[in-house]
């Protein structure tokens, strides 16, 4: 027998409706990074964005958790650390999860985002384009050669870093670049190792200056000058100088000598006038 269905009466189409605000009103939510830049000791900020609805309702549970086993962080604005954790309300249709003093417990982990019966689960990993951990002077040792002055050799070392950085030296209008001789996991880290050999010509007293750069961000890690002792002791200005000085010296005693002997010479001729027409005026007496 063929079963008949009723007429959909007002009663349906109300719980239609019901249901249709609870389940069907947003289609799910997603959980994002915010922070495009992760940094230990820094802030990293979680967004969760419903879909499908134009604002968050206050009074409908959401929350976050982290782990495998879901642990509590937030659950309707109260948090459970509130040293390391805070809630982010927008008006719209995003919350999120601020997390402060970021360590290593804090990332490639599971966190979870509730808004009403919807959750989603997202793994927050690092990565080379997400996360940099700079040099420091606990983690950063260097070592240089001089071997005379026209070579020296720079190894540097780095126990903590990541990713892994490029490294160059600057040097007058020259850039050297240090070479990779081995890299090591350790956790989430790198312990890392360069050499830069050069033995090209005399720098002395140049200013060398080593910049590594650690995925966006550029770090100054030394500055200093390979060739403390030169061959040339007296800076090339003073030597210029003295030069000058000397030439105009002898200029000035040449000019004394010359002035001297002109003058000497003046007398001369004068002492012999006077001799010449005092021996004139003596002939004229004696003629008379």
């Amino acid at each position: 027998m063929k079963r008949k269905s009723g007429p959909i009466t007002k009663n349906m189409i109300f719980m239609m409706v019901i249901y249709s605000i609870l389940g069907m009103a947003y289609a799910g939510v997603s959980l994002t990074l915010e922070t495009q830049t992760i940094k230990m000791g820094e802030s990293i900020i979680l967004i969760c964005t419903v879909h499908g609805i134009a604002k968050i309702n206050p009074d409908v549970t959401r929350q976050f958790a982290k782990g495998s086993n879901g642990d509590l962080l937030c659950y309707n604005g109260h948090i459970t650390q509130t040293s390391k954790y805070e809630e982010i309300l927008s008006d719209g249709n995003k919350f999120g999860l601020m997390i402060n003093n970021v360590t290593e417990s804090d990332v490639n982990s599971i966190y979870q985002c509730r808004y009403r019966f919807s959750t989603v689960k997202q793994m927050i990993g690092i990565n080379e384009m997400n996360f940099e951990y700079g040099p420091t002077a606990n983690t950063t040792f260097i070592e240089f050669n001089n071997y005379d002055n026209t070579s020296f050799e720079i190894q540097i070392n780095f126990t903590k870093i990541f990713p892994v950085p490029m490294c160059s030296a600057q040097m007058k209008n020259t850039e050297l670049q240090f070479k990779n001789t081995s890299i090591m996991e350790e956790r989430i880290f790198y312990k890392v190792s360069f050499i830069l050999v050069y033995v090209d010509g005399d720098q002395c007293g140049t200013d060398l200056e080593i910049i590594c750069k650690v995925g966006r961000s550029s770090h100054p890690i030394k500055t200093f000058k390979p060739f403390q002792e030169c061959k040339c002791t007296i800076p090339l200005l003073i030597l210029t100088i003295c030069g000058v000085v000397l030439i105009g010296f002898i200029l000035l005693v040449a000019l004394l000598m010359v002035y001297k002997r002109r003058r000497k010479q003046k007398a001369c001729t004068k002492s012999k006038n006077k001799s010449e027409t005092t021996t004139d005026n003596a002939d004229e007496e004696a003629f008379l």
